[in-house]
């Protein structure tokens, strides 16, 4: 049973509860829930899974974790214990909202460029990584900034929030990336 998570930062669904923690929006097989995307959330010793705006909610407390003949359960648990794997769409979430983001997101793009391109602020080798030659020279600069002051001034954010949009998919294949060796590491 693969987990695609389709958000990580939004819910789709209406949630009534204050104190509930949002851990992510899952798509699912729409006959096991009665909808294909649920909104998990942990409150307490609760897990809820919310799949509609209108009372539709499935949830279990910790003491029936156990019970994992109920095919919601496995699900569910699943998901909460699998880190999500990064795409384009999860990665754009995160560079619209966080400044964060955007300035780690131009340092390793530029780490990602050959030593001769990050030394000359140029694209020179079509190997599918880096800053493409329009932005390769502004993009440089700002990443050579941020990775000095730790940060990218107001200015340098509204563009560099912009173009990094464009390189959200290589992001989300670093991301993974960095992921499977954290995961090799480990075992």
């Amino acid at each position: 049973m693969k987990i695609r998570f389709a958000s990580t930062l939004t819910p789709v669904h209406q949630n009534d509860c204050d104190t509930c923690k949002y851990h992510g929006t899952i798509k699912v097989n729409p006959k096991t829930f009665g909808a294909d995307l649920v909104d998990l959330y942990t409150c307490d010793e609760w897990v809820i899974a919310r799949y509609g705006n209108d009372g539709d909610y499935f949830s279990y407390d910790a003491d029936m974790l156990g019970d994992m003949d109920n095919k919601r359960c496995k699900i569910i648990h699943k998901a909460l214990t699998t880190k999500p794997e990064w795409n384009a769409a999860t990665i754009k979430e995160r560079l619209i909202v966080s400044d964060k983001w955007v300035t780690r997101g131009v340092i390793t793009i530029f780490e990602y460029q050959t030593a001769a391109e990050q030394n000359s602020h140029t694209t020179c080798e079509d190997n599918g990584v880096g800053f493409n030659g329009v932005d390769a020279e502004l993009l440089s600069s700002y990443a050579e900034f941020a990775s000095k002051n730790g940060y990218l001034t107001k200015g340098q954010m509204v563009y560099a929030r912009k173009k990094l949009l464009k390189y959200s998919g290589q992001l989300a294949k670093i991301a993974n990336t960095k992921i499977i060796t954290e995961q090799m590491r480990a075992a």
